[in-house]
């Protein structure tokens, strides 16, 4: 459900930004950097939400499924930027990006352990001898209270880096994308001006 609802909405925001920039009342930057924060900022407000409503199992699924929903807007946001900085390397790109972006993946249940053992403590806060009911019940605080840690972390990161792509995201595209117009310029800069041959009407400075 979560992801067939990201899927859904991802499509619906590209044909969205697609029709928007044809409209010709948006700059593509300005559109990729306002999908790729109502993803961000969205996600960030759901998981920030499942903080405040204690054991509602429901509406802690419902967030869930809503948060990454609406990340699903960042498919006409940062994951667009790989073809519009290089059509010719976007495929590289998005392999580099994506390889790395594996990452998060390998160490944040690393760190999410590490974060549950610090709140609820290694042994898990339990007693040698099974402890009592008090003992169960705060086991169950401090449990709660870690995963608001791991869900604040999370919602930070969605934050910071949805900031940082408004301040120094492009979409122009770079000039390593053609290699040959590269080149050229490069021979241009080194070879002698043309300027010195304007003056014969049968010069072809090509």
């Amino acid at each position: 459900m979560p992801y067939l609802s990201q899927a859904v909405l991802a499509t619906s925001a590209g044909f969205l930004c697609d029709r928007l920039f044809r409209s010709g009342h948006f700059r593509l930057a300005t559109l990729r950097k306002a999908f790729n924060s109502m993803a961000f900022a969205g996600t960030a407000a759901c998981l920030l939400a499942i903080t405040t409503i204690g054991r509602d199992h429901l509406l802690n699924i419902l967030l869930l499924v809503l948060a990454l929903s609406v990340n699903g807007l960042s498919m006409a946001g940062y994951s667009c930027t790989h073809i519009d900085l290089s059509p010719r390397y976007s495929g590289t790109l998005m392999g580099i990006t994506n390889c790395l972006a594996t990452f998060a993946g390998v160490f944040s249940p690393i760190a999410v352990g590490q974060i549950i053992s610090l709140v609820v403590g290694a042994d898990g806060g339990v007693d040698g001898d099974g402890g009592d009911g008090g003992d169960k019940v705060d086991l169950a605080e401090r449990s709660l209270q870690a995963w608001k840690y791991v869900f604040y972390l999370a919602a930070a990161v969605y934050l910071l880096t949805g900031a940082i792509f408004v301040l120094f995201a492009s979409n122009d595209v770079q000039e390593w994308n053609d290699p040959s117009s590269s080149s050229s310029m490069k021979n241009s800069k080194s070879s002698p001006s043309c300027e010195k041959y304007q003056k014969k009407a049968d010069t072809n400075c090509d």
